[in-house]
């Protein structure tokens, strides 16, 4: 009898999907073989970044009904050998979790948690963990099951198969890796060491400085005084887990008023925060859900169809089935959001075969990706004005919801059509001029507009602006500088000829490292790569970060083969 070891490195929500799909094949093998799994992770199965011991202000970012662990619940695929269970929200219900006075639950409609709740992190990672337990309880007893507490700090080839080190001073053998890390973490850039080291310096001038190069733990913000100003740098997703640990974290909390109206009551302990990024564009509020957990857009234009259709005609008046996303596949998109859109504003069912979005439906697509595209700001004092009211107005498009509000509608196209948006961008799709473009600039705006907070966060932001609490710290295209003789941080952004300047104490970078193998700090990525088991990815001159992969999901190694088992 031969030993067979499986090994996952990294035991979080998206081992939940390999454990499932080892499930699947293994569950009519002959013993023949002694099949064992082992899961590498320091944490508790399932749960990954997700600690069922967070503070309860630290939202998903998600609905709950939006959210499983397991594959859709259908007759078929439970005949098919694949492990199911119930969605995050339904567990939630099982486990009789309600909206009340002690956990602030944000639902769309009443006080139960509903099919429009976003929950606590902490209750998802309780129920990742649960999902984990369940899953491995369906294994055969003739499949070993083991989970070691650890970090793998390298893999090394053997004559074998392949010898895992742990940080526990011991290894593991494997004949199978799957790999599931999660986020990445990169080296400190020489900026940020050039700002963490005038935060360390200027310390005697001014008692409140500081340097954060990335907000997680959130609980490391505590120490951040309530004197200071605090400058966030990012407006997405990231940067609310810094903006509640500054607010609800320290005592804030938020009240409806007779009015209906949101409401912020400020502890005293908060700091005054301020926003600033790149483009300093404020990120849109998803609509509410009107779709269900399943239900898409259908789309009649940005198909995959289409996508092939443009790829073999490019091959043959090129040479080269490389698109360029700008000019040859952001039209199609754009084209489906004006169907979408038409479909929502009119209320009727629109001919495919014949539909030409008109100017202002193209207007209201262009608007709704650049919403201060040619305008021009006179002033910080003109743009601040500008970037609060058109929270207020996207946030009346959002109360109308995603099959209600005609750009809600169309803005919802880009999140049903990501799928189609992978096939058009992965496997070098685009040319390598076009690739950096998508990721430079396409991304954050698919950010912005499709995939930001839930609505209810942006109330909660006019709410502490109305409070006093939060504020912009500059316009766009801003430049961050030190002064030593305050030993502040200065933001700097230009009006018309007149510059506008902020100092600040306290700085928080609050956005995710984008996986750069080179520049990783976990040595298991450079493990991989001085072995030669995997190499980054590239695309012709474009070096966007990244593995080089096939399509079967197996790294390539320095030599250009996929490495077998990997």
């Amino acid at each position: 009898m031969t030993d067979v070891h499986i090994v996952l490195i990294g035991g979080g929500p998206r081992a939940l999907v390999t454990l499932n799909a080892l499930y699947h094949a293994l569950r009519n093998v002959a013993v023949s073989d002694q099949i064992s799994i082992i899961v590498i992770d320091p944490h508790e199965g399932g749960i990954g970044c997700h600690d069922p011991n967070q503070p309860d202000y630290l939202f998903t970012n998600t609905l709950a009904s939006q959210v499983t662990a397991f594959y859709p619940l259908t007759s078929e695929v439970e005949d098919a050998g694949w492990i199911t269970g119930p969605s995050f929200i339904e567990w939630a219900n099982r486990s009789e979790v309600r909206n009340d006075d002690k956990r602030c639950f944000h639902s769309d409609e009443s006080q139960l948690v509903s099919k429009l709740s976003y929950l606590p992190r902490s209750l998802l990672g309780q129920y990742l963990r649960w999902a984990f337990q369940m899953i491995v309880a369906r294994f055969p007893n003739s499949i070993k099951f083991c989970q070691r507490y650890a970090v793998a700090l390298f893999v090394k080839r053997t004559a074998n198969g392949f010898c895992i080190g742990l940080d526990d001073n011991t290894e593991q053998a494997a004949d199978y890796i799957f790999m599931s890390t999660g986020h990445s973490t990169n080296c400190l850039s020489t900026t940020n060491k050039n700002l963490r080291n005038f935060a360390i310096r200027r310390l005697t001038k001014n008692p409140y400085i500081a340097f954060f190069t990335r907000c997680y733990p959130t609980s490391a913000l505590k120490a951040i005084s309530s004197e200071a100003t605090v400058a966030i740098q990012g407006l997405g997703l990231t940067a609310w887990d810094a903006i509640a640990e500054l607010t609800e974290g320290r005592g804030g909390k938020y009240i409806t008023n007779k009015n209906g109206h949101l409401v912020y009551l400020s502890s005293g302990d908060e700091p005054k925060i301020l926003l600033y990024s790149r483009n300093c564009l404020p990120s849109t509020a998803r609509g509410i859900n009107q779709k269900g957990l399943t239900r898409q857009h259908p789309a009649r234009f940005f198909t995959p169809q289409a996508l092939t259709n443009l790829r073999a005609e490019k091959k043959r008046t090129t040479g080269s089935a490389q698109l360029d996303f700008k000019l040859e596949v952001l039209p199609l998109l754009k084209c489906e959001m004006a169907f979408a859109y038409r479909m929502v504003a009119t209320g009727l069912s629109i001919d495919s075969e014949v539909f030409i979005p008109t100017h202002a439906e193209m207007a209201a697509i262009d608007v709704a990706l650049d919403p201060f595209m040619n305008q021009h700001f006179e002033s910080f004092t003109d743009y601040r004005t500008a970037f609060w009211e058109y929270i207020r107005e996207d946030l009346a498009e959002a109360d109308k919801g995603n099959l209600s509000a005609p750009i809600k509608a169309a803005t919802d196209v880009i999140r049903d059509c990501r799928a189609t948006i992978c096939m058009a961008v992965d496997f070098r799709g685009l040319t390598p001029d076009s690739e950096r473009w998508f990721r430079t600039t396409f991304i954050p705006i698919m950010n912005r507009v499709a995939f930001g907070p839930p609505k209810f966060r942006n109330h909660q932001l006019l709410a502490m602006f109305e409070a006093g609490i939060i504020d912009l710290a500059t316009g766009p295209n801003s430049v961050l500088s030190t002064d030593e003789a305050s030993g502040k941080f200065v933001l700097t952004s230009e009006f018309n000829n007149h510059k506008n300047q902020t100092l600040i104490d306290v700085l928080i970078i609050a956005r995710l490292d984008s996986f750069l193998p080179e520049i990783d700090e976990n040595p298991l990525t450079l493990s991989l790569l001085s072995e030669g088991l995997v190499r980054p990815y590239r695309n012709g001159d474009s070096a966007p970060g990244g593995l080089d992969i096939n399509r079967d999901h197996q790294p390539i190694d320095r030599n250009g083969r996929p490495t077998p088992n990997l």
